[in-house]
């Protein structure tokens, strides 16, 4: 065969050429803009079913308790006329005031001032409750209703999710490295409560990503929001000034120099001015702080001590959790270092990790604290996966899921805790000064009765989309008389001898017990008397027996040394 006949053959090297040119090609961004919005879609519709699901399975469904607003704080009068109310004796959490400065952003109002616990510390994360506001105000509502609140904080994170998916396509990297940030507890549990940091996580992201693509206007206006959500990321907008100072950092469109020196001082300026403001116009010395702890201490040094603490205590599973934080921590700063080289977006994350190293005792002795600062940091380990194969970071980023899973379900199944009106009055009523301290002996006789005043055959809860996992608080009116030839004393409270109120919950059909709830009586019994007190149980619908009953700790139930002293009634909740 001649030459002109002889098929061509490719080189060995022109036939990997293609290949490897294929994989370098570049992902159109039209796709990966795609595939983020579609994420960021999903993501919504999975966040929203969780907060719906801690709403209606833990505050019966009211959003306004679902932010936890206390009793020592209070709730402002124009909220209170709109239907917000107090749902805990205690202090409560913080998003309660940060959806006071959502009604009253400039805390015009002294009364608004009066009930949040720093007026400047909150006032300095104004950048939600400032939305919320605008947004309340576009819409023509006289307040921000708090299922608005929480949408507003659920749509940043999930643009954050899908922003972050966007990015992780663009650098062929699994989707699925968005879910060590996007399943986090201190994403998740904050969030459902009204707090801002994981919304602001997801600014944090969107500056990240505009400091890559090296968008200086974007990149200004996404971190003076950030900085506006939660002072301390301007340690970060600080670093990337001092890398954009330095011509480390190149910005596109050629850029002028004196435009990038203000644009990436802009977060920095607006953060002091604003605080200035707050300054000038509140003028009145910080409220008596919760406790006597420094939100930053020297380097590692309340981290050490909050481990120890708890080894000492025995709280193994909040210890775990702390070690966990601490190895995250170091690990991504550690990697962080390592690859500053590679890429100046990176080397600006250090001042910030370094700050988060001197996080004080208040923030690490709480599971509810260090969780919420370890977001951002969890974000940077996922922006160095394209610089970093290292499989110790690839680990620790897959072990957060697995962490934040135990943490919901400790939680949100384990110990599900219920908020009501119902359970903030049984807890008043527990709180009143005992005037006889006279204490209970052990008792060998029960007479009297006891039974469920407000019985009710059936009762029907609302209907919504969440019934598969709505709760309601029943509050069961127990009224007991004693006949006995000695009076039941309230004291002691807990313990041996102490005499309880109870009603016990059993299922209609098997009779196993689902849930059992005692209260100590509030006063003194004396022969002939009789007592009704409230005990508020959440139940969702179903089929139940419910007993009522009293118990003498120690010692035994009432219906069974007396069988009269003690009732079963049948209750459907439809």
């Amino acid at each position: 065969m001649s030459s002109a006949e002889t098929p061509p053959v490719a080189s060995s090297e022109s036939a990997t050429a293609m290949p490897q040119q294929s994989l370098a090609s570049p992902i159109p961004l039209r796709e990966s803009l795609r595939i983020g919005v579609i994420v960021g879609l999903l993501s919504f519709c999975v966040l929203w079913t969780y907060q719906s699901f801690v709403t209606h399975y833990s505050f019966s469904g009211n959003f306004g308790w679902t932010l936890l607003p206390g009793l020592k704080f209070g709730i402002p009068a124009h909220e209170q006329s709109h239907g917000m109310t107090v749902v805990t004796d205690e202090l409560g959490w913080d998003g309660q005031f940060y959806y006071h400065l959502a009604n009253d952003p400039l805390q015009r109002s002294p009364e608004t001032t009066a009930c949040i616990d720093h007026p400047h510390y909150r006032g300095q994360r104004i950048f939600f409750p400032a939305m919320a506001f605008l947004l309340a105000k576009l819409l023509g509502m006289a307040i921000v209703p708090p299922i608005l609140f929480f949408a507003l904080h659920w749509l940043t994170i999930s643009a954050g999710v899908g922003a972050l998916a966007g990015w992780l396509h663009q650098q062929r990297l699994s989707l699925w490295w968005a879910l060590p940030w996007a399943s986090w507890w201190g994403v998740l549990h904050p969030t459902s409560h009204g707090l801002p940091d994981g919304a602001c996580d997801a600014l944090f992201i969107l500056s990240i990503l505009a400091l890559q693509s090296q968008r200086l206007l974007a990149y200004s206006v996404a971190a003076t929001a950030l900085c506006l959500a939660r002072e301390g990321y301007a340690v970060y907008a600080f670093g990337v000034w001092l890398l954009s100072t330095s011509t480390l950092v190149k910005w596109s469109n050629d850029r002028r120099y004196w435009a990038s020196f203000l644009l990436t001082a802009l977060p920095g300026i607006v953060v002091v001015a604003w605080a200035a403001y707050l300054q000038l116009h509140l003028n009145v010395p910080e409220s008596t702080p919760r406790t006597p702890n420094h939100p930053v201490s020297l380097p590692w040094v309340a981290w050490y001590g909050e481990v120890m603490s708890g080894i000492r205590n025995g709280l193994s599973q909040e210890v775990t959790w702390q070690i966990f934080a601490g190895l995250l921590l170091i690990l991504v700063t550690t990697r962080t270092i390592v690859n500053a080289r590679s890429s100046p977006t990176i080397s600006a994350g250090i001042p910030y990790l370094l700050l988060t190293m001197c996080l004080g005792k208040m923030v690490w002795e709480n599971y509810s604290g260090y969780p919420k600062a370890m977001g951002s940091i969890i974000l940077m380990g996922i922006f160095l996966l394209p610089k970093d194969r290292s499989w110790w970071l690839r680990s620790m980023l897959a072990g957060c899921v697995l962490i934040s899973a135990q943490m919901l379900f400790h939680a949100r199944v384990a110990y599900p805790m219920h908020y009501s009106t119902a359970v903030l009055a049984r807890n008043l009523g527990l709180q009143q000064p005992q005037p006889d301290p006279t204490p209970n002996r052990k008792f060998d006789r029960f007479d009297g009765s006891i039974i469920w005043q407000n019985a009710q055959a059936e009762i029907g809860l609302p209907k919504s989309l969440w019934n598969a996992f709505h709760r309601e608080s029943i509050p069961f009116l127990v009224t007991v008389e004693n006949r006995s030839p000695f009076p039941w004393y309230p004291m002691p409270q807990h313990g041996p001898m102490a005499i309880h109120l109870a009603v016990q919950i059993l299922d209609a059909d098997t009779q196993e017990v689902l849930t059992l709830q005692t209260v100590p009586i509030l006063r003194v019994i004396p022969l002939g008397e009789s007592l009704t007190q409230v005990i508020p149980i959440p139940l969702p619908r179903g089929r139940y027996i419910v007993r009522v009953t009293g118990l003498q700790q120690g010692n035994a139930w009432f219906d069974e040394i007396n069988p009269a002293m003690g009732r079963r009634y049948p209750l459907t909740i439809r």
